[in-house]
């Protein structure tokens, strides 16, 4: 049976337990959140290896379509230059 519980809520990390051995408890406490935070730190670095080729994905369309935008504009001037020349 287990004699303590660790509950997460908002912010806050709680110890639910007995008195006795309190010590122990608070390690094993400092343990699990460290550990935690370590698991949470691997997964954002796996994470962002798979960010960076989306972003350069994006920016890479982003030029494509300045570069079409830019042709369109070319196009309207092309236009106007013909109807008022």
């Amino acid at each position: 049976m287990w004699d303590r519980k660790l509950a997460v809520i908002g912010e806050k990390v709680r110890l639910i337990t007995t008195p006795d051995e309190i010590e122990e408890k608070l390690d094993w406490v400092k343990n699990m959140i460290e550990q935690t935070n370590k698991y949470i730190d691997e997964y954002n670095l796996e994470a962002e290896k798979t960010r960076v080729p989306v972003t350069a994905i994006a920016q890479q369309r982003g030029r494509r379509q300045i570069s079409e935008e830019k042709v369109r504009v070319q196009e309207i001037e092309k236009l106007l230059r013909r109807k008022f020349s």
